[in-house]
């Protein structure tokens, strides 16, 4: 995957993170300290952010555009799953988890982000930083509020006449989404 770093920005502030509601609980001193880990990245119309199954672990702060999510199915085709807007995050459960990617992020029209990978900002964790903890807080709302929309998606699912033919599959997803978390 190419690289996109952005050549000598002015420095970065509270000013240019305020916006993200997961920091929405931090004093600007403290947004400070997430600026400070937080790497600019361009991406033009449909290049790839990060890819399915990458090990790389790192959140990204959507200043601009937004990212197309897709995620391969069991005929491996590509399928849209949302478009995460700017003023959003994606690639949270990376950073949080630790684990592979477990879905596809593509740039819609120029995109620009700020990546934090997972060792700068356990580094701030491990540190006790007071930033880095309400970050996680602020994760930990944005990752609720994203299951509790799930939870509509695979009700609605259900609820659908033809929910009886797709039972086998609804129980393996539902077995999916409460054991592993990891999709």
């Amino acid at each position: 995957m190419q690289i996109n770093l952005i050549p000598a920005m002015a420095p970065r502030n509270a000013w240019e993170f305020r916006e993200f509601p997961i920091f929405r609980a931090l004093k600007p001193e403290m947004i400070d300290d997430i600026a400070v880990i937080a790497m600019p990245m361009r991406f033009g119309d449909g290049e790839c952010v990060f890819l399915e199954k990458e090990s790389e672990t790192a959140l990204f702060l959507i200043a601009e555009g937004s990212i197309r999510i897709t995620k391969q199915d069991s005929s491996r085709r590509s399928r849209e799953i949302t478009v995460i807007p700017a003023g959003s995050v994606c690639g949270e459960m990376s950073l949080l988890a630790g684990m592979a990617r477990s879905c596809s992020g593509y740039a819609v029209n120029d995109v620009m982000v700020y990546k934090i990978t997972r060792v700068a900002f356990y580094d701030l964790l491990n540190r006790d930083n007071a930033a880095a903890h309400k970050m996680l807080l602020g994760l930990c709302e944005l990752m609720g509020g994203r299951m509790r929309i799930m939870d509509e998606q695979m009700v609605q699912l259900l609820d659908r006449q033809d929910a009886e033919t797709h039972q086998p599959e609804m129980a393996d997803l539902r077995d999916k989404l409460f054991n592993e978390w990891a999709f």
